[in-house]
């Protein structure tokens, strides 16, 4: 028969108070019990006082309660919320819950959410259908510092709760496991002695027990003073009784009691029990000498442990007095009652030894009391829950946190295990991704995003890439690929001040950033622009006449008809025709004039081939009679957009022929400026400065009209053409590549890509003045840019910081800082276009990077422990033997060493923490470590201190970020999220398209 369990011990008394509230049921059940009327007095609609009684919970149910209320107390980050306060509610699980809500005031909405209308405050009655913290953003590892009421968890949580735990509850089981076989010994050998001397063996198991948890000192003691002795004075008691019940009382005896005084009697009965109180306290005194138990159970000074010696001398009198009212076969379980009071000893001793030691951390370990920094971060955090729940756009994973920051005990790191998301929204603050050739930029980061973006069908997507190799690589997610073998325009969708900013951006291979050649670069930017002044004006000038002389033609057509008309009116009248003949002739010759210009060829195409012959124009000055001047094919050209020389020409063209002149002619325009700088400032400059210019122009334009595989489908090379496939369609949910490898293509990819993305960003910058784009079919989207630091220019560090409102998110991946300095410039431009990106990922990098990063996250206050460093030299051990006067040859007492060496010198010795040599490892002989020089225990750690420092240590940096693992640095719902994180790759070739 084995003892019952704690939790069978529950069962049963819950069951017995089931019965007995079932009975009280019954009971107020009568017809003639009170009865407790409805609130609104019906006399029909009557409740028993029965049915209002409160149900308690069970024993059981109590007990997990309490308990979860003390776990909860301490383990748990009470610095982040589990549900959001929210007037969406989650859905009841049953039809209680519901009414539960409707008796509060939510209801439940026509698409079946449950919400609280705005006039019902939110409370406590609601708190159980909050929604659930979205699920990135639930940290739940422990902190350890404080509890939820404030306390310091070193004054609830000793070490060895978290390590073996503390003495179990069946310690005690087996101390009063070995009263309850003395006295099972006892009863056996009253039924029959053998009997009883087999029963002693029920004391092994137990004792073992208690050998193997407190130890084999303690388990002899306890078999000893709760077992064998108890037993032994039972057996001795009874059998004395059993004597003397025998044997008759000396008549002497008996007379000399019965002939004493009452007196005399009641003194000696007053001596007998003084004595006995005595012989109590000194069993007391003599059992709290030698039992530690007894010993820590007891709180003070000398005087409480005689206090406590008193009481337990008062228990042992008290005790015997009662047992002597029992019949004298009962009396010796006297002997075998008493220790079973000793469990309750053990109890109460671990009790008080566990307050001393809570009470002496709880005061030293001030950790959890320190720090002015504590709890700034839990406003933030739960605003940030708040706002994550309230943004429904779809979430992208960018890995699974490892809890680096969270052993440090920063308050904005995720727990082990957790998914680093951001929301589209939260993209649209741009992320930004480091990292050296190989270290995971496109695996881990690129494909991944990419994948996760176009499949949320969130918006558009545009993939770039400064190689060249990204957007085939993502061939599979990608509507429109720009790639030789499809038409494509270049120009297609741009103005001349964009082409110019795109072909400008991208032309300086060294970054633009040496001084030497920045004259000539600048030059070259300038003439550039005004190259593309022209070209545009041109272009709309010819588009422009040519309708213009479309609608002439029209007008001529009906001039010609009204003349046939007239000529035949006056016919019929006989009066003369020759002057309605001549002004027919007239029209139908301006007719044919127009028609000649309607149906023509255009000259002036929107086409690089075009914007090429414009640049080779403007550099074909000759030499005339006043020096250097504009060549004839310019010459020409700005003649037909109206430009004239002469005054009284101009005048006479404007008055006759204004059609014929561009709009911006004359009226101090960037054109009429361009128009000065190609007629008269350039040909002033002398022939080699104009080379040195041009050589830097030819960068701007060559790799594209040099491209030989830059071809559409019917072999027409890409600079002659001026529509193609449409790059924009990125802006209306539609996902773009640029699949030009560099390989292949050299500078060309690059060129195109920017032409591409300088397209998108001038239709997303007018998104910020029209408030219905979105109705107009536009949707948000995404630019993908790898190896960024070949395709960027000041058009991000402008557009960028607007692209929340305008819904575009920009995914930038570069090596290192060194490369965005070089390419923008100078230091101050790269740093503005970093901070510009609120999301960031940090692979091994360069130096400067990490220095970013450094300056970028700052120092927080986190936990840090200094922790003495103790190691084996063994180089170093080695070496000093190698160095000794032993080894030296050539020593003058080389005989004497040699004796030392034979008689044990030389040998290299570990000296232990006791600072006794040749305890441990001695040379190349063990020497036995015993037990009282063994250490037994091992350290807790103390050095732990909040303090201000670095988020990430200088040394971490390079030693955290391996491929497959970043530092992850997130703006998650407008507060950040920081750790190391590990990837997700993918593949080169899993989101390739299978031709």
């Amino acid at each position: 028969m084995t003892l019952p369990s704690y939790d069978q011990v529950l069962d049963i008394t819950d069951r017995f108070a089931e019965t007995l509230r079932q009975s009280r049921k019954k009971r107020a059940a009568q017809p003639s019990e009170k009865t407790a009327a409805v609130p609104d007095g019906s006399a029909a609609k009557k409740r028993s006082v029965a049915d209002v009684l409160p149900r308690t919970p069970s024993s059981k149910d109590a007990v997990f309660i309490e308990t979860m209320k003390r776990f909860d107390n301490i383990v748990g980050r009470f610095d982040s919320l589990e549900k959001v306060p929210h007037r969406e509610l989650r859905a009841p699980e049953a039809e209680d819950e519901a009414e539960h809500l409707r008796e509060h005031g939510a209801v439940l909405r026509e698409d079946g959410q449950w919400i609280v209308p705005d006039n019902v405050p939110l409370g406590e009655h609601f708190e159980p259908f909050y929604p659930d913290v979205p699920e990135d953003l639930r940290d739940r590892t422990p902190r350890l510092l404080t509890t939820r009421n404030g306390r310091s968890v070193a004054s609830y949580v000793l070490p060895e709760d978290r390590a073996k735990g503390a003495d179990s509850t069946a310690t005690s089981l087996m101390y009063g496991g070995i009263v309850l076989v003395a006295a099972l010994c006892y009863l056996a050998s009253a039924i029959w002695a053998p009997l009883g001397v087999l029963m002693l063996l029920g004391f092994i198991p137990f004792t073992i027990a208690l050998a193997q948890g407190e130890g084999p000192l303690e388990a002899a003691k306890s078999l000893v003073l709760l077992g064998l002795a108890p037993l032994s004075l039972a057996s001795g008691f009874s059998m004395l009784a059993a004597k003397q019940a025998k044997s008759q009382i000396p008549s002497q005896f008996t007379n000399q009691v019965s002939n004493m005084s009452p007196e005399t009697m009641d003194v000696m009965g007053i001596g007998g029990g003084i004595s006995f109180l005595l012989l109590a306290m000194v069993a007391a005194f003599l059992f709290t000498l030698f039992d530690k138990n007894a010993q820590d159970g007891v709180i003070g000074s000398t005087f409480q442990k005689f206090k406590a010696i008193v009481k337990w001398a008062i228990v042992i009198g008290a005790a015997y007095y009662a047992v002597s009212f029992l019949p004298k076969q009962m009396q010796p379980f006297f002997f075998l009652a008493l220790p079973a009071l000793y469990p309750m000893i053990y109890t109460n001793a671990n009790y008080i030894r566990r307050a001393k030691y809570l009470k002496e951390h709880g005061e030293r370990f001030n950790l959890g009391r320190v720090g002015r920094l504590t709890d700034v971060h839990v406003k933030p955090k739960q605003m940030q829950a708040i706002k994550a729940f309230q943004d429904k756009s779809p979430l992208m994973e960018i890995g699974t946190s490892t809890g680096w920051l969270t052993k440090k005990h920063f308050p904005y790191a995720p727990d082990a295990g957790v998914r680093m998301c951001v929301s589209a929204y939260d993209l649209y603050m741009h992320m930004l991704a480091f990292g050296n050739t190989g270290m995971g930029k496109s695996t881990c980061v690129a494909r991944p995003m990419a994948k996760q973006w176009v499949e949320s069908r969130v918006g558009g997507f545009l993939c770039l890439d400064g190689k060249g190799s990204l957007p085939g690589e993502l061939s599979s997610l990608i509507d429109v690929m720009i790639k030789p073998g499809v038409d494509f325009a270049p120009f297609q969708g741009l103005d001349g001040h964009g082409i110019s900013t795109a072909l400008n951006s991208t032309a300086r291979a060294g970054g633009g950033g040496n001084p030497a050649h920045q004259v000539w670069e600048l030059g070259a930017d300038d003439y550039v622009v005004r190259c593309n002044l022209l070209f545009e004006a041109l272009h709309k000038h010819e588009k422009a006449y040519i309708q213009h002389a479309f609608d002439m033609t029209r007008l001529k057509q009906l001039d010609i008809d009204s003349g046939i008309v007239e000529i035949a009116r006056l016919e019929r009248r006989g009066e003369d025709t020759g002057t309605a003949r001549a002004r027919l002739e007239q029209d139908r010759a301006d007719y044919a004039n127009w028609a000649v210009i309607r149906d023509g060829s255009r000259k002036w195409l929107w086409n690089v081939d075009t914007l090429s012959k414009v640049i080779n124009m403007v550099n074909s000055p000759v030499k005339g009679a006043q020096g250097w001047e504009a060549g004839p094919l310019l010459a020409a050209a700005v003649q037909f957009l109206g430009y004239e020389k002469d005054p009284a020409q101009a005048a006479k063209r404007r008055a006759n022929q204004p059609a014929t002149i561009h709009p911006e002619i004359g009226k101090q325009s960037l054109l009429d400026d361009a128009l000065e700088f190609v007629l008269h400032t350039w040909p002033s400059y002398e022939p080699q400065q104009r080379s040195s210019f041009f050589l830097n122009v030819n960068q701007r334009v060559l790799p594209i009209t040099n491209g030989p595989y830059l071809v559409g489908k019917d072999g027409k090379h890409w600079k002659t053409l001026e529509t193609g496939v449409d790059a924009g369609a990125c802006l209306y949910g539609k996902a773009v590549g640029v699949d030009l490898p560099e390989e292949r293509h050299q500078r060309a990819g690059v060129l195109i890509a920017a032409l591409v993305k300088q397209r998108i960003y001038n239709t997303v910058a007018l998104r910020g003045g029209n408030p219905d784009w979105e109705k107009e079919g536009q949707t948000p989207m995404m630019v993908m840019m790898d190896e960024c630091q070949d395709l960027i220019t000041d058009a991000e560090r402008n557009l960028l910081p607007k692209c929340r409102s305008l819904k575009m998110a920009v995914v930038a991946l570069t090596q290192n800082w060194e490369g965005l300095e070089n390419k923008l410039g100078n230091e101050m431009k790269a740093l503005q276009f970093c901070l510009t990106f609120q999301n960031y990922v940090l692979m091994r990098s360069s130096p400067k990077t990490y220095r970013f990063f450094e300056d970028r996250l700052g120092t927080a206050q986190m936990l840090a422990y200094e922790e003495p460093t103790v190691g084996l030299d063994m180089h170093g051990g080695v070496m000093a033997l190698q160095a000794s006067p032993l080894n030296d040859p050539n020593h003058p007492n080389r005989s004497a060493m040699r004796q030392m060496e034979r008689q044990g010198a030389g040998r290299l010795v570990v000296q232990t923490h006791a600072g006794a040599a040749g305890q441990g490892w001695q040379g190349h002989a063990l020497r036995n470590i015993d037990d009282s020089t063994l250490t037994k225990h091992i350290v807790v750690p103390q050095g732990g201190k909040l303090k201000m420092q670095p988020i990430f240590l200088p040394e971490e940096y390079s030693a955290l970020t391996t491929f497959g693992q970043a530092i992850v640095i997130l703006n998650r719902a407008g507060e950040r999220r920081i750790d190391v994180a590990t990837l997700n790759p993918i593949g080169a070739d899993e989101l390739r398209k299978v031709a």
